[in-house]
């Protein structure tokens, strides 16, 4: 049967989220809890007009657990873009002590180094980098860089709109919030328990709104595991594709309503609007 002109076709992409397993304080991480129930759920995508008429796209989400190790992510990082199509996008969500209740980050930029905290095993990357850094400037046939940057245009288009989304859940909190001095950081749970400890100064900025939910930005990611997956995802999109996908990290708050956090049935609703927005945008 022939289609209709004013028809909308269908055309399926994927999107791949990663969250991250155990980590120290974190028995039950809340980034892949938040995540793993949209695992096969399809999402509207950005429609696109052409000759044939409307066009309209679906996202099909792929999650994957990422365990809090730095050679199992340099190990599994390349395998993000083998499939034979590129993803729409890719999102890495990572736990974070440092925020406030109902509050998240995406990540503006991720560096190669150093990563002088040990993971969950009691490892570290080889020359505390990403990469070693007698291989910067050019490894094999690829370039690897100091510092990747997400695109400062497409990710205040993404903040603006998953604010518009998380507005949707409401502004009334069902449980008290306690000050964010009250809540012990993740870099303060880091230090507790390694010598090596980092504590990043975090410059974070966040979208108006009278919601109980914000986002905003942040311009350290804290050399750890999260900046660790974030560089290596967007070193992989560039090498393999020639237009590379854009890849996100997202910092999301701690769920231990005890200190004043929302739920984590909440953070997974909160999320799923997050993955609408990124759907909706890219």
């Amino acid at each position: 049967m022939t289609k209709k002109v004013d028809e909308p076709s269908i055309d399926q992409k994927f999107a791949l989220i990663t969250g991250y397993g155990p980590f120290k304080s974190f028995k039950v991480n809340p980034s892949y809890e938040s995540v793993r129930n949209l695992q096969a759920r399809v999402f509207p995508g950005l429609g696109l007009d052409n000759n044939e008429g409307h066009q309209q796209n679906e996202v099909l989400v792929h999650v994957m657990e990422i365990p809090v190790e730095y050679h199992r992510v340099h190990a599994i990082a390349p395998t993000f873009f083998n499939a034979a199509s590129s993803p729409r996008f890719v999102l890495h969500v990572g736990a974070s002590g440092q925020l406030k209740p109902a509050h998240m980050v995406f990540e503006t930029r991720a560096r190669n180094g150093p990563y002088m905290s040990k993971d969950v095993v009691g490892d570290l990357p080889e020359g505390n980098q990403c990469f070693p850094p007698e291989g910067l400037g050019n490894v094999g046939e690829h370039t690897v860089e100091e510092e990747l940057r997400v695109c400062p245009k497409l990710l205040a288009q993404v903040v603006e709109r998953v604010q518009q989304e998380l507005d949707s859940l409401g502004d009334t909190p069902n449980t008290p919030s306690k000050s964010s001095s009250e809540v012990p950081t993740e870099s303060e749970e880091i230090a507790k328990k390694n010598d090596t400890g980092d504590v990043p100064d975090v410059e974070q900025t966040f979208e108006v709104s009278k919601g109980l939910w914000k986002v905003g930005t942040s311009t350290n990611a804290g050399l750890y595991l999260c900046e660790y997956i974030f560089y290596h995802g967007m070193h992989w999109a560039k090498r393999r594709w020639e237009v590379a996908p854009p890849v996100f990290f997202l910092h999301v708050p701690s769920v231990d309503v005890e200190k004043g956090h929302r739920p984590q049935e909440e953070l997974n609703r909160a999320i799923e609007l997050v993955v609408k927005a990124l759907c909706a945008v890219c």
